[in-house]
């Protein structure tokens, strides 16, 4: 757990209230019974990179998209074929299913099926989705721009509750896995601010080869990315989605610039 803490926090910024979530359900995983988390939130937020680091901590992993691998109905016998594989195994196992927003009614009515199936099974489910994103952004901007003494970093499960509650957010799946009676909790991703940002192209920079970057070029990116609102920009808009081409352009023009390419 400790290694698991240690990259996490040294690579997803911004997210600790989804971090302190998931990082316990993997710690206090349960014996003969599922536990599902529902992890909601704007694009570029970070619910990708958190599930593959999630990921490389167990051994059996078994990861879907929604709309690539159930699209078409013929390929819903994967499921039954997943299901009778974790039902001959032992120990702790990783489903994983995005995007599930953008299943079609069969895919979800398919999915729904494979979960009643394997509640009792010693499974953690991660299931992703942008449904909730806007309320959430929504909320935190107007909170931002009326000079709320409620801060981003104090954003609690109780208040992202009240959001989707008060929003009438439909998120996938919530009430079948309440009505299973399967442990489900919410996972929220917040919008990044510009210091979150930063922090992804330093650790982007970094990745591709260009060292410690400087301030400069923190700031040439920097300036390239958008937030909202266009009154207010406080939040990225794509998160930091598009922070690895950026620093692919800015690093490549730094080479020829220097005659290397």
């Amino acid at each position: 757990m400790d290694s698991l803490t240690q990259k996490i926090n040294a690579s997803v910024f911004g997210q600790e209230l989804a971090v302190g979530v998931v990082l316990d359900a993997v710690e206090n995983l349960s014996q003969g019974r599922m536990t599902a988390l529902l992890l909601f939130g704007w694009t570029g937020t970070g619910k990708s990179l958190l599930v593959q680091l999630v990921s490389e901590a167990f051994r059996s992993v078994h990861k879907f998209s929604i709309p690539l691998h159930l699209g078409d109905e013929s390929n819903h016998v994967m499921l039954d074929d997943l299901a009778l594989l974790l039902g001959k195994g032992c120990g702790p196992r990783l489903v994983i299913f995005e995007d599930v927003d953008e299943g079609t009614e069969a895919a979800m009515s398919k999915l729904k099926a494979f979960i009643s199936t394997m509640k009792d099974e010693q499974v953690l489910l991660l299931v992703t989705m942008s449904s909730g994103g806007q309320a959430i952004n929504r909320s935190l901007l107007d909170w931002a721009k009326s000079s709320s003494s409620l801060k981003r970093d104090r954003i609690d499960q109780t208040l992202v509750n009240q959001i989707i509650q008060d929003q009438n957010v439909d998120l996938p799946l919530r009430s079948f896995l309440h009505g299973l009676k399967i442990q489900s909790r919410l996972v929220p991703f917040l919008p990044l601010t510009r210091e979150h940002v930063k922090q992804c192209i330093v650790k982007e920079v970094i990745i591709q080869g260009g060292g410690a970057p400087t301030r400069e070029d923190v700031r040439l990116i920097l300036d390239e990315m958008e937030f909202f609102s266009d009154s207010f920009p406080v939040f990225s808009t794509a998160g930091c989605k598009r922070v690895a081409g950026k620093v692919a352009l800015l690093l490549a023009s730094k080479d020829t610039f220097l005659g290397i390419a």
